[in-house]
């Protein structure tokens, strides 16, 4: 803060100038209108200097309040700078005049690049004549009524979360909440009017996902199996819950209660509609307690066991109790025949030809046998008492190769994981069996688990399997020396299930020979098409055929680009889904030429043969 020129400066060299002249006055001879003056202007440059001192703390009262002013306006700048929200100001007609960060964001703009562009540039299409109308309507709105003549009314808010679709700077239009407000003039006109656009996409977003949970859900409770309900309980003058009334149920519930959906949820209680579901009721106790519950309780009247399980839901206030009701009447039949089969089962089980086990093992490896069936002896040669009563001749018995992978096999038991493990067994009479046990496992307690054992004797399936590696590679022999080209291909279709193409995905080394494509290149995964464009049409259409009919065929066809006729027999393998065809062909160009050669030949000796014939019948005399 300056004074200019400095008056307080100024003020104190007269004081000093004026004591000056008073001392020269008294020393002079005194002339009493001089001194009067003199005291006059003394008394005047006291109040000078008395207002200057007051001027002076007004400046610095004006300039602390201008710095209070600038950062009260920054405060403010940056709350619209740095506003969550796109927030914009335009005079009355929409042109821009300032823009926050925001805003920039969401419309993709550089900074204030859009600051004097009319705001409609950035509204879309589809919503700019609603754009449009709100701007002549509140032009057209006169200011409050309250407002003071020759004031400025407070900011009016003339719109409030519509909803407008925008059109960001090249990106594709967004949704977005429009809130409106102005300011008048004087005059009562509208000077500036203040833009906030809530971005909508993440609501969109969200609100899609929930009509899609809800639907989803909405489906689930359409469509599962249980019987679904929400109940509301009804409470007496004491507060105690009495009974309850249905407020929701979906299909299955009509279903398995056998009552109608208008009746249930016509108002009235339960007990009211079906008076003998009273061990229902401990369902009222739910909503006051929270602690949900599950019981079984029969239906005479409708002969049917159910199973409830009962939860309360939402707000305790509301006292809603959510009821999942199940038919469990098959089970409780099967529960009496299980009842009764398990004796069979017990019978069936010590006459089956398998190994039936059932045994306890421990965390530190140890076990417990429970169980085992009678057929042990007849696989394993030693009879269920002898491996209660000697828990390690299994593993003495076992071929040492296999008995270091058993520490795998308890591991997964401990997991509860099912497990299926081969091994070889030295029989009483001293032969080596093949067994195949499979495992599955239940925790029991801690560090306990229940392990079931089912074993069957795999010796012939084993020598089987070396039969069949014998015999795979003889074929394998066959299918690498025969002098035959074969190949399996596999079919492709258009949408409409033609055959339009084919890959190969097994070809044998004369396959190569006898068509000139590399092996390498034919299993490729390229199509025929693709490789060979110069095989023609019918030969897709021959093999897609085959692939889709099943009916083989065979046939002579030339490749003409090849120039070789090939005798082909092709016909389906494997499943039909897999439209694979199996294709058997040999190069028989040399037998074609030679054909074309005797035929050539026979028409060659017909014709000569016809002109010795008629050659003799001219030598021939004719009779007379």
């Amino acid at each position: 803060m300056h004074e200019a020129p400095d008056l307080s400066q100024q003020i104190q060299a007269a004081q000093k100038r004026l004591q000056q002249i008073e001392q020269q006055a008294v020393s002079a001879e005194p002339a009493s209108l001089t001194v009067q003056a003199i005291a006059e202007l003394a008394t005047a440059l006291d109040k000078l200097q008395a207002t200057a001192i007051e001027l002076h703390e007004q400046n610095k009262a004006l300039f602390t309040s201008q710095q209070d002013l600038a950062a009260e306006r920054q405060r403010y700048q940056n709350l619209f700078d740095f506003a969550p929200d796109a927030h914009l100001i335009t005079d009355g007609q929409g042109t821009i005049r300032a823009i926050n960060s925001a805003a920039n964001h969401l419309l993709n703009l550089r900074h204030n690049w859009a600051v004097g562009k009319p705001l409609t540039v950035f509204i879309a299409e589809a919503d700019r004549a609603f754009f449009f109308a709100q701007l002549e309507r509140i032009n057209a709105t006169p200011p409050p009524a309250t407002q003071p003549t020759g004031s400025a009314s407070p900011i009016t808010l003339f719109l409030q979360g519509q909803e407008v679709w925008l059109t960001p700077r090249q990106q594709p239009a967004l949704p977005a909440s429009l809130s409106v407000s102005g300011e008048w003039s004087q005059q009562g006109k509208i000077t500036q009017l203040y833009w906030i656009f809530h971005d909508l996409r993440g609501q969109k977003q969200a609100e899609a996902a929930l009509r899609e949970s809800e639907a989803k859900y909405r489906s689930l409770f359409e469509e599962m199996a249980e019987a679904y309900g929400v109940a509301e309980i009804i409470l007496n003058d004491d507060g105690e819950p009495i009974d309850y009334r249905m407020l929701e149920v979906n299909p299955q519930f009509e279903r398995l209660t056998e009552l109608s959906r208008n009746l249930v949820l016509g108002g009235r209680t339960l007990s009211n509609i079906v008076p003998d579901l009273k061990d229902w009721h401990q369902i009222c106790g739910v909503a006051l307690t929270g602690e949900a519950i599950r019981f079984e309780h029969k239906v005479e009247r409708w002969n049917r066991w159910h199973d409830v399980h009962a939860f309360r839901i939402g707000d305790p206030k509301d006292r809603h109790v959510a009821i999942l009701l199940d038919d469990v009447s098959d089970r409780k039949q099967l529960e009496l025949a299980l009842q009764a089969s398990q004796a069979q089962l017990g019978q069936i089980l010590d006459s089956a030809i398998a190994v039936v086990i059932s045994f306890r093992i421990f965390a530190n490896g140890d076990w417990e046998y429970d169980y085992f069936s009678l057929g042990c002896e007849s696989i394993l040669g030693y009879s269920s008492a002898d491996f209660m009563a000697d828990k390690q001749l299994w593993r003495s018995r076992m071929h040492p190769d296999d008995l270091a992978t058993v520490e795998g096999l308890f591991a997964n038991l401990f997991a509860e994981r099912k497990a299926i493990w081969e091994y070889r067994f030295r029989h009483r009479d001293g032969s080596l069996r093949w067994l195949s046990n499979t495992y599955a496992s239940q925790k029991i307690a801690d560090g306990c688990w229940q392990v079931t054992v089912v074993g069957q004797d795999i010796s012939d399936h084993k020598q089987a399997e070396v039969a069949l590696r014998v015999s795979e590679a003889k074929y394998r022999w066959l299918f690498d020396e025969i002098d035959e080209g074969y190949g399996i291909a596999e079919i492709i279709v258009n949408e409409r299930n033609e055959p339009i193409d084919y890959r190969m995905i097994e070809v044998n080394p004369r396959f190569e020979a006898l068509t000139g494509l590399p092996r390498e290149l034919a299993l490729s995964g390229r199509t025929i098409r693709d490789i060979a464009p110069e095989i023609e049409d019918h030969w897709h259409q021959l093999y897609g055929q085959v692939a889709l009919s099943g009916t083989p065929i065979r046939f002579e066809q030339k490749v003409d680009d090849w120039g070789r006729w090939y005798d082909v027999y092709a016909f389906r393998v494997g499943d039909p889904a897999l439209r694979q065809v199996g294709i058997l062909f040999n190069d028989i160009s040399g037998r074609k030429r030679a054909e074309a050669d005797l035929q050539a030949s026979e028409c060659k000796l017909r014709a000569a043969f016809n002109g010795t014939f008629a050659f003799i019948g001219l030598l021939t005399p004719r009779a007379p």
